[in-house]
């Protein structure tokens, strides 16, 4: 898989209430790969400090490791405590909904999302000026977020194409009637879903008449 983990939290709809946050990461054939997942009674620091431990002991922490999520400040909290090697990003959605707070022009959010996905310094610039002469204190909102956080260009890992939280939207999208299933139920759903899904891959893999060369 590449070394993106997208982490993201949904809320159940059972009769306990609670979250489900969830680990993401894409395979080699731009699949879904469900990591590792959690049931804890809301989003704080206790339960994402407990989440990323337990996901420490399947995923290292190294340089080449990169997160993707909101800016829910347990998330950026328990990975700079667990994982400090690894690099944090944002989605670049959450910014763009609070531009078009800003301003209900969706032409500068429109600008914010290509200086994002901008690969080169002269690129970023542009677009970046041309979203400080429309409006300074979108530039300035930009920059306080921390502009190594959402934009690829100045990312300080690697995030590839994975900008927003699709990953886990369509994982929580997969789930969306088990969510509201008694708890045991859920995770025997969620257990079900990856078994056929590594089932499938196994036996798609197995068709491949000739090896791999690396």
């Amino acid at each position: 898989m590449r070394k993106v983990i997208v982490v993201d939290g949904t809320f159940l709809k059972n009769k306990y209430k609670g979250v489900l946050l969830v680990a993401t990461a894409v395979d080699g054939n731009s699949n879904l790969y469900l990591i590792t997942f959690e049931i804890a009674n809301s989003e704080n620091d206790c339960s994402w400090e407990w989440f990323f431990m337990q996901l420490k002991m399947v995923i290292a922490d190294e340089e080449g490791l990169s997160f993707v999520s909101d800016r829910h400040r347990s998330i950026t909290k328990s990975i700079g405590n667990i994982y400090p090697l690894a690099k944090h990003g944002i989605w670049i959605h959450h910014l763009i909904s609070n531009v078009i707070t800003y301003n209900k022009d969706r032409g500068v959010a429109g600008m914010v999302a290509k200086a994002s996905k901008a690969y080169r310094v002269a690129e970023f610039e542009k677009e970046f000026a041309r979203i400080n002469n429309i409006s300074p204190a979108i530039g300035s909102y930009l920059e306080e977020v921390n502009v190594r956080k959402w934009a690829r260009r100045h990312f300080l890992g690697y995030r590839y194409d994975i900008n927003t939280n699709a990953a886990a939207e369509s994982i929580n999208a997969a789930l969306r009637s088990p969510r509201e299933y008694p708890l045991i139920l859920l995770l025997e759903s969620i257990r079900e879903m990856m078994t056929r899904w590594f089932y499938e891959s196994r036996e798609l893999s197995a068709k491949q008449k000739y090896p791999f060369n690396c």
